[in-house]
């Protein structure tokens, strides 16, 4: 880093460059140097997500999990609104493959619904068939 930077960011992902934007916002006007070993952006691991904004779903009610999940999760799709930027907020199915995951699933609902997700409900194999041919 030279002089003609205020702030250098190593790793050009989806945290370097959040931290990035984050040190404009605060500080409009900063010289902000991102730099990669890569020649392109996300090449690593933010790259090959899974698109998916997580809810809180697996976390117990109330923890700092829970909480910082949900709240990044708002906090991208108000980014997205705010910039005409599609996002499929389709949901998610959760299935249990044999009886002994059935308490597992009930107890998946019971935090989801506490950690204040909304649509959250069981269906059966009819439902599942219409939703996932």
């Amino acid at each position: 880093m030279s002089a003609e930077h205020d702030h250098a960011i190593v790793g050009a992902g989806i945290v370097g460059l959040a931290v990035a934007r984050e040190l404009l916002v605060r500080e409009p006007g900063a010289r902000v140097l991102v730099v990669d070993k890569e020649h392109e952006l996300a090449v690593h691991q933010s790259g090959r997500n899974s698109g998916v904004l997580h809810s809180g779903l697996y976390y117990a009610p109330g923890s700092l999990k829970a909480t910082l999940c949900r709240a990044g999760r708002e906090a991208m799709l108000r980014f997205a609104d705010e910039r005409g930027i599609p996002v499929r907020t389709d949901g998610k199915v959760v299935v249990a493959t044999t009886d002994a995951e059935l308490p597992g699933l009930a107890e998946l609902l019971r935090r989801g619904t506490a950690n204040g997700l909304r649509g959250l409900h069981d269906i059966g194999p009819e439902e599942l068939r219409e939703l996932e041919p």
